[in-house]
């Protein structure tokens, strides 16, 4: 045991403060983290691959976890499936967008 150490167990003194350590004094605010948003199927939709062929219907409960946007439009992952298997789904009356 290193010999401020020792200091400390015995409960004689503070810890020596650490070269690597920075203590930050001032209120710092931080960047609000970006907003997720998901679609919740309404009605039964047609989702479609990024070549543009028909991929499989998402029934009415189904969520889709939104990676971006399009005007009309929505490229988003199937709530549970792989990332690869995002898929793009048309904004209409079928589907309500979520944040």
């Amino acid at each position: 045991m290193n010999p401020d150490m020792a200091t400390i167990a015995a409960g004689r003194g503070r810890p020596a403060p650490s070269p690597s350590a920075q203590l930050i004094t001032r209120n710092r605010r931080l960047p609000a983290p970006p907003t997720e948003f998901w679609l919740q199927v309404i009605g039964p939709t047609q989702t479609y691959a990024t070549d543009g062929s028909p991929r499989r219907i998402a029934l009415a409960g189904d969520r889709y976890r939104v990676i971006s946007q399009e005007p009309g439009w929505a490229y988003a992952i199937w709530d549970g499936e792989a990332p690869i298997q995002a898929a793009w789904l048309e904004l209409d009356s079928r589907v309500r967008l979520l944040s």
